[in-house]
This record gives C-alpha cells, sequence and structure tokens, in this order.
C-alpha cells in the first residue's frame, strides 16, 4: 500500500504536479487528523460509560447509607419518645403528690399500685437515660 502512495508521489514530483502532490498531501494530512479526533471520541465515549458506572455504584451505596440512617433514626425517635413519657410520668407525679402520701401511709389502693408501678419504671428509664448522656 504505501509504494503505491510513494510511486504516486514521486511520479507526480517528476512531472512537474507539485499542485496535484499539494493536494494530495493536504488531503492525507485531513485524513490523519480525523482519525486521531475519531479516535479521541471513542476513549471520550469509554472513558463516560466508566464513569457513569462509578456514579451508579456511589449512588446506590449512597442510597443504602440513607436507608440505614433512617432505621437508625426511627429508633432515636423511638427512644426519646419514651424517654419524653418517662419523663411526663414522673414529673405528673410529682406534682400530685397523691403517690407519695400513699406511699408514707402504706394504703395502696389497685389504681395506685399501677402508678406506682409507673413511677418506678419512669424514675428507671430516666435514670438510665441521665447514665447515657454522660
Amino acid at each position: 500500500m504505501f509504494k503505491v502512495f510513494n510511486k504516486r508521489r514521486s511520479t507526480s514530483l517528476q512531472n512537474g504536479k507539485a499542485g496535484r502532490y499539494l493536494s494530495y498531501a493536504v488531503g492525507e494530512i485531513i485524513l490523519v487528523v480525523v482519525g486521531i479526533l475519531i479516535a479521541l471520541q471513542v476513549n471520550t465515549w469509554k472513558e463516560g460509560r466508566k464513569n457513569r458506572h462509578t456514579e451508579r455504584k456511589y449512588l446506590e451505596a449512597l442510597l443504602e447509607d440513607i436507608h440505614l440512617d433512617l432505621e437508625h433514626n426511627e429508633g432515636v425517635v423511638n427512644n426519646s419518645t419514651h424517654n419524653l413519657t418517662a419523663m411526663n410520668n414522673v414529673r405528673e407525679a410529682i406534682r400530685s403528690k397523691a403517690l407519695f402520701e400513699e406511699l408514707e401511709f402504706g394504703t395502696f389502693p389497685l389504681s395506685s399500685q399501677n402508678d406506682t408501678i409507673i413511677f418506678i419504671t419512669s424514675m428507671g428509664r430516666m435514670g438510665f437515660m441521665i447514665l447515657h448522656q454522660y
């Protein structure tokens, strides 16, 4: 193949057809440039595909992390709700003072026993909550 091009070039120069040779040379340069541009475009396309694949992996991992964080946060919210209920129970028991009067006299009606149990478990929960803060 190269022999054909070399022969054509040498015959064009020997016959004094420099213009024809120049147009042939410019055409060959344009052909090489177009080939390089096509190769660059294919390379860019392949890199884009790789980047999209990597991006998809990162997004899937991020989505999984978000789901795990949501589950954790639901647990935190539930725990905080129970802590708030315990604090409200203790506050109401302290405000009512009826519980303490019954404890002093040793009289425990059935409803008071339930209140006492709620009070003790709420106090325990508050103590547990205070220990976790420090």
